[in-house]
């Protein structure tokens, strides 16, 4: 049990998987990775925990490093999932872990429907001087731009862009300066604690896949309860 929560934590869910299949109710995840559907709503989840439990073991600089992959992916759902925009089909490489996306300017620039002609018009402006046939790298500021423009929530806009402001100004920190990240730098840097910057990617994270209860996000802490219990079993 202790081996499986060290690699839960380390995000090995094949170990974990493994793990549940040969000990039937010592532990389950707490939402279902049943489908391919599910499976991208599952992972992020895990990932947003294991963010969660970054922050209570202190290593701000981990959590700090872990915000872009996951606010990347946050706007990207919202954006069709919410705006109903396919961004994913004018992406070039959008599903690779490994390559740079770009966007696929002169294809989008040729559409005539609607939405393809809202998505050209948002990332015209951010072009700047390049030329609609030169590649152009996706960036969440581009995804951003695409939700405040089009999302019909204000509360959605205003959160994506502090998760995006938050990630603008702490990026640097980690990235090039050799000082310790703090709870305190934090705070300084972009007005919100590591906790209210957590709970806002919950939020997000309710709105690009589905809400999750306080029990689901706590499920780290339902683990830890569990192998205190196992051990203490096996100790008597």
């Amino acid at each position: 049990f202790l081996k499986m929560a060290l690699q839960r934590s380390l995000l090995n869910i094949d170990y974990v998987e493994e793990f549940i299949r040969h000990n039937k109710g010592l532990f389950h995840f707490p939402i279902e990775n049943n489908d391919e559907k599910g499976k991208k709503a599952f992972l992020v989840f895990e990932y947003c925990l294991q963010m969660q439990l970054k922050l209570a073991r202190g290593d701000f600089d981990g959590f700090i490093r872990s915000l872009t992959p996951v606010i990347w992916d946050l706007f990207f759902q919202i954006i069709e999932k919410d705006l109903g925009l396919p961004i994913s089909g004018y992406i070039e490489n959008v599903y690779s872990d490994t390559k740079v996306k770009y966007w696929k300017l002169d294809v989008l620039q040729q559409q005539t429907n609607e939405n393809e002609k809202k998505i050209y018009t948002v990332l015209l402006t951010k072009m700047n001087s390049q030329d609609s046939n030169r590649k152009m790298t996706v960036y969440s500021p581009h995804f951003l731009a695409l939700i405040q423009a089009y999302h019909s929530l204000d509360l959605v806009k205003n959160t994506a862009g502090d998760l995006r402001t938050v990630e603008e100004n702490l990026r640097n920190i980690v990235a090039h300066q050799m000082i310790p990240v703090t709870e305190k730098i934090i705070l300084e840097k972009t007005g919100f604690t590591p906790k209210i910057i957590m709970e806002k990617l919950k939020d997000l994270y309710s709105r690009a896949y589905f809400p999750c209860t306080e029990k689901q996000w706590n499920s780290y802490e339902m683990m830890n309860k569990d192998l205190i219990k196992v051990i203490s079993q096996k100790n008597r």
